[in-house]
């Protein structure tokens, strides 16, 4: 794992892209682009994926400022260090 490959892992994973977008606390659209001719999406209102989606989005951004501030080297150092960060880097 290394931080040029973040944000591609839901690409490996799926084979497309995935888009999360929230409107506050009201709703969310969470979509999957394969390609023009292929993408499927859900809008929903339910509280408990509005949650789930904005919180996957905050891990994103916080994720990505404290892979930026660590570095390369940073990173290989707490996932020498940290089992529960190698299960969870091994994934991407």
């Amino acid at each position: 794992m290394n931080i040029s490959g973040c944000g591609e892992s839901s690409s490996r994973r799926l084979g497309s892209r995935l888009t999360v977008a929230s409107q506050d606390d009201d709703g969310v659209l969470v979509s999957e682009i394969r390609s023009e001719a292929d993408t499927v999406g859900l809008w929903t209102r339910s509280r408990e994926i509005v949650l789930i989606a904005k919180e996957y989005v905050r891990h994103d951004i916080w994720g990505r400022i404290f892979l930026d501030e660590l570095g390369e080297g940073g990173l290989e150092h707490v996932r020498e260090r940290s089992p529960l960060a190698r299960i969870l880097l091994d994934q991407r």
